[in-house]
């Protein structure tokens, strides 16, 4: 792996005050299967306002047909069409609508917003901030249909700037189990909020090794970001400006998860 950012291996920070990730830096994170004469591409997606689901932009392109299955069993193998794409072609999130719509669905993800105020404003060299806060990745893992999604806590959120061909701007850089099928996960705080979605990971490489590091740094797009896509088009972004964290967040927001599954 090329290019790759400078850690300090004791305490996992990065203190780079830019990343030049090469295309062969990071893996997009859908799992893979053979399907017949097919390929199978599984990822992972969620529910937000107006019964659409967000996921990754590479897990549902050029596909021949999109399944989605929900965590709570309210609608299993269903039809799914992509309603929208990001205008900017480098953004890897897409929304999709069932086909055809179904009624009673949840009310979808809230949105937070974690990203630290001015982080680039005062200080365009300083080295990137810790984001202080727990937070879980919640995804599926490979391309089995019958595996409920799994939680992964995240130990270190740092807001980063990448400088890579496949996304040029601001991301969370995390620390923790992330895998292929990953793709399109939410990051939630305590409180349930969707603070971010993943679209890349670093797997274990020599230049990671070096620097004392094992596992896997994923990336994934902040909340403004998700916002900003909703909004442009036509969703409105349900933000939730209050942090308190709430006992059973986790197992509430299951009701939002989503099983995606692309035929190409």
């Amino acid at each position: 792996m090329r290019g790759w950012c400078v850690f300090a291996a004791a305490a996992l920070l990065v203190t780079a005050t830019a990343c030049d990730l090469t295309g062969d830096d990071w893996i997009r994170v859908a799992g893979r299967a053979p399907f017949g004469s097919r390929m199978l591409l599984g990822g992972t997606g969620f529910l937000v306002h107006g019964g659409y689901i967000v996921t990754a932009r590479h897990v549902v392109e050029k596909c021949q047909a999109i399944r989605a299955t929900a965590a709570s069993g309210i609608f299993e193998a269903a039809n799914a069409e992509i309603a929208a794409l990001p205008t900017n072609p480098l953004m890897d999130l897409a929304l999709l609508q069932l086909q055809p719509a179904m009624p009673g669905l949840p009310p979808g993800a809230r949105l937070g917003d974690l990203w630290p105020r001015g982080v680039w404003e005062s200080k365009p060299s300083s080295p990137w901030p810790r984001i202080e806060q727990p937070l879980l990745m919640i995804g599926y893992s490979g391309v089995d249909a019958v595996t409920p999604p799994r939680s992964a806590p995240l130990s270190q959120i740092i807001a980063a700037r990448l400088t890579n061909p496949s996304w040029h701007g601001d991301a969370l850089a995390v620390f923790g189990d992330i895998t292929h099928g990953d793709s399109g996960s939410p990051v939630i705080d305590q409180s349930g909020r969707v603070v971010g979605v993943i679209f890349a990971v670093a797997f274990d490489s020599e230049q990671l090794h070096k620097r004392g590091i094992h596992g896997a740094v994923g990336f994934a797009f902040r909340a403004r970001d998700l916002a900003f896509f909703l909004a442009e088009a036509g969703v409105s972004p349900e933000f939730d400006n209050d942090p308190a964290p709430a006992p059973a967040a986790k197992d509430a927001f299951l009701a939002n998860m989503v099983r995606i599954f692309c035929y190409r």
